[in-house]
């Protein structure tokens, strides 16, 4: 009997250290499944704040890609009516390149005009200072005429 009362005893014993055992593994499971649902709480918190930020990117985008759009547009436009102006002022200083070119010819033409109505006046000139040496001539000759 004495031998298994220590056998008992052993087993007990035993049974005290599986017993433990089992007690801290189960603190142990209770403790690491804190942890993992408190881990799992933070993960789906973050992957909403992500599903949030993925929502606001989005819509950014949108509104980036809109802007872009009616840049484009409004670029194209004024494209559009920079090539118009463009034309017209081409049209514009062609004509008055033809304006200039005209006023030039007609002023070469009063320039020729001009010198031509001074040679007629400096002959005309001459012609009459011929008259009027003739005339001082023939006042001298008939003076002298009437004097002898």
């Amino acid at each position: 009997m004495g031998l298994i009362l220590l056998e008992k005893k052993d087993l007990e014993s035993k049974y005290n250290e599986i017993k433990a055992s089992a007690e801290s593994a189960e603190i142990i499971y209770k403790r690491d499944k804190a942890a993992n649902l408190s881990a799992l709480g933070e993960a789906r918190k973050r992957e909403e704040n992500l599903k949030q930020t993925l929502g606001i990117e989005k819509e950014c985008l949108a509104n980036i890609e809109k802007t872009l759009h009616e840049t484009l547009v409004e670029s194209a436009e004024t494209k559009v009516a920079c090539e118009r102006k463009l034309v017209e002022a081409q049209s514009m200083m062609e004509t008055a390149q033809r304006m200039f070119d005209e006023a030039k010819s007609k002023t070469h033409e009063a320039e020729a005009s001009q010198a031509e109505a001074r040679r007629r006046q400096n002959t005309a000139l001459r012609t009459l200072q011929d008259v009027e040496a003739r005339e001082d001539e023939l006042r001298r000759r008939i003076a002298s005429f009437h004097a002898e």
